[in-house]
Order: structure tokens, then C-alpha cells, then sequence
């Protein structure tokens, strides 16, 4: 499923509107990069007096036309938000910008030089890294990031400044709408026996516990948490089922690797699932709350996880909103499996409390209404 049949990314507006652009990564596929700007996308379309389109760089020679239509949203725009990119496209976009006098807004995910000194990358490419972000960091008219801890960080590699910002994540809307959507209409039963028979292909799949494992292989904190799980792939036990979205990767008699699944398929999976399983380890560094843990959360699924999976998810504890993994290590996995229901009611409560789409859009229509007043 192409994202775009459900965004259709509309504009809004009129003609002599104040013009807003997103820039952001294709939505061809759905990925954790892209859900954030989408967030972002659907939180603006709707103010008044605000043209707003969701564009991203054409990365094929053959897309000229594209490119130009992308530059001539460039020259039209008042306002440019950059979130999900790599970071040499967002310090190429904030000079773009200096030297059109747009006011260029860079979102920041995350800190990719801090995960490559600690992955031990190459010199060459932690420096280029390290030179756009702080391009991007320094010289934007403003710079969001998706939690304290990253803001801090940016801080203390690059130096103060003003206009920094801290929005964490939040469920994506289109994770909202779809899970609403396929809960109401088919059911958890109607939906395990779909996935069961289009997606994990087990014969024991509908009795067992089935745990999912969202660890797409583009991303290299869940090749790590990947690892981790291989560790233990015998301690799971007869009864239990793990499936891994977004990896191919050699399965067993209790692990199934799905590969890319298009985003309904993933929600559908992980509505009928008993659990999500994240072993991240200590290594695997993220810029904020994971989406994968936001998604578990509203689907009311417990989780399986480290503290590293769980970082940045305020007041969250082990046992209360997560179970640890480490108790599987230990070899305890028909404890944990019984243990699954208690941890879903209080994740889900934590998470709609605190990282709904609708506060994300509060915070993100004060900053953007803040920055047109300046801008216009």
C-alpha cells in the first residue's frame, strides 16, 4: 500500500495564502522516518490562510520534472520544514534557504553521528555527518527535536541558540485511523485469522502466543536488536511464535521473518499479536520515543523490551509498563508469557495520555503559527 492513497496530500488555502512545504522522505513505503513529517503534515493542512504540501527530492536522474516542480515549491514557499531526511539534505535546504530568505524549520529525529561513533562507522562518513548537522543545527531559523535528551545533545555538540524546541513523538495519525478502522470492522479473531493465513504462514500460528518483532533491517539499531533476539530463539519456547517485520532474515521452527509488510498488513499483525518484542540493546541509540512502542501502546499490546527500547517514554517501568527482556534471557519465558496481559492497560493509558496526535498537533500548530506571524 502506497501511503499516498491515504494522504492524497491535499493542499489547503488560497491563492494569495501564506505557502508552507514539508520536505520529507518518499511515501512510496511506510517507515519510521516517514511517519513523524506525516505527523507534521496532517497537523498544518487545515489552518486557514496556509497553502500546505508534503514534497520530497526526486532521487532518480530521470525525474527532472519532479525536480523542478520540488525547486519551484522552494521559491514559492514562506515557510520550509525538513524532518525525516538525511542530514546533508537538510543542511543543503537550510542554506537554500538562507540565501532565498525562507524561514527553513529542521526536525530532528535524531543525532546519526552520535549512533555512528558508537557503531564504530567510518571516519569519513561520522565526519559528514557531523559537519550537516551542525550546518543544519546552526544556521536554521529553527530546530525541533523529538526529546529532551536530543535537544540536550545537540546543545552540547553544537552549542546554544535560540529557537530550539522539544516535540516528542506521537502515535502516527495514520496508525489512529487504521487501527480504529480494522478493529471495529473485523475484530481481533477475524484478524488473527487473516494474518495466520496472508502473512505468517505457521501451522501453529493461531494457538500459539505470537510475539512481533517490528525490526526493519534499514535501520541499523534494530540489525542490533535483531541480534539480540537470535540469542535466545531457544528459550522461547514450543508455544511461542515471533514474527520479524522488515527483515529477511533466516527463520526457525519458532521465528518467522516476513519482510517488508505495507502498513495496513503490519497494523493487522500487530492488532492480533499477544505482544511486541524489542531487545534492543544498549547500543542501539534512538533520538526519541520509538514508534513501534507509540503503536504498541495504542493497540493495547504489552511489550517486551529493554530500557533502551523504552527510553524516552516518561514514567515508564518494568513491570507496570513493560515487561523486561532480560527475564526471557534468564529463561523465564513461560513466566513472561503469562505475565502479558497486566503491562497492556497501563502502556496504553501512558501513551494516550501523553503521546496522541492530537498533542503533537497542539504543539506543532503554536510553533508554525508562531514562526507565519514572523514570517509574514
Amino acid at each position: 500500500m502506497r501511503v499516498m492513497r491515504f494522504c492524497r496530500l491535499q493542499t489547503s488555502g488560497t491563492s494569495d495564502s501564506s505557502s508552507l512545504i514539508i520536505v520529507g522522505p518518499s511515501a512510496d513505503a511506510t517507515t519510521g522516518s516517514l511517519l513523524r513529517p506525516l505527523n507534521i503534515y496532517y497537523s498544518l493542512k487545515e489552518i486557514k490562510h496556509l497553502t500546505t504540501r508534503y514534497v520530497h527530492i526526486p532521487t532518480s536522474a530521470k525525474s527532472l520534472p519532479r525536480f523542478l516542480q520540488f525547486i519551484s515549491h522552494i521559491l514559492r514557499a514562506n515557510v520550509i520544514v525538513v524532518s525525516g531526511v538525511a542530514p546533508w539534505v537538510s543542511a543543503l535546504l537550510v542554506i537554500l534557504g538562507k540565501i532565498l530568505g525562507r524561514k527553513v524549520i529542521v526536525d530532528f529525529h535524531g543525532s546519526g553521528w552520535v549512533e555512528l561513533s558508537i557503531l564504530r562507522a567510518p571516519f569519513f562518513v561520522k565526519m559528514l555527518f557531523l559537519i550537516s548537522e551542525k550546518v543544519a543545527f546552526k544556521f536554521a531559523y529553527c530546530v525541533v527535536a523529538a526529546s529532551k535528551w536530543l535537544s540536550n545533545t545537540l546543545v552540547s555538540l553544537f552549542g546554544k541558540r535560540e529557537r530550539l524546541f522539544t516535540i516528542e513523538n506521537a502515535v502516527p495519525i495514520i496508525f489512529e485511523k487504521y487501527a480504529d478502522l480494522l478493529r471495529e470492522k473485523f475484530g481481533v479473531n477475524a484478524l488473527r485469522k487473516y494474518v495466520c493465513k496472508h502473512i505468517v504462514h505457521h501451522d501453529n500460528c493461531y494457538n500459539a502466543k505470537l510475539l512481533v518483532a517490528p525490526l526493519p533491517s534499514w535501520f541499523k539499531s534494530n540489525v542490533l536488536a535483531l541480534e539480540e533476539l537470535m540469542k535466545v530463539r531457544n528459550l522461547l519456547g514450543k508455544d511461542v511464535l515471533a514474527v520479524i517485520t522488515g527483515s529477511v532474515y533466516p527463520g526457525s521452527n519458532n521465528i518467522i521473518a516476513t519482510g517488508y509488510l505495507n502498513y495496513v498488513n503490519y497494523i493487522a499483525l500487530l492488532l492480533s499479536a499477544d505482544a511486541v518484542l524489542l531487545p534492543y540493546p544498549s547500543r542501539a541509540i534512538c533520538g526519541g520515543v520509538r514508534n513501534k512502542v507509540l503503536e504498541a501502546g495504542y493497540a493495547g499490546k504489552p511489550v517486551i523490551s529493554t530500557k533502551y527500547g523504552m527510553l524516552f517514554l516518561e514514567k515508564a517501568r518494568p513491570w507496570i509498563h513493560y515487561i523486561p527482556y532480560e527475564d526471557i534471557v534468564k529463561g523465564r519465558t513461560r513466566a513472561v508469557v503469562r505475565e502479558l496481559h497486566n503491562q497492556a492497560a497501563s502502556l496504553r493509558e501512558l501513551v494516550i495520555n501523553n503521546y496522541s496526535f492530537s498533542s503533537f498537533k497542539m504543539k506543532i500548530l503554536l510553533l508554525v503559527k508562531m514562526i507565519l506571524k514572523e514570517a509574514l
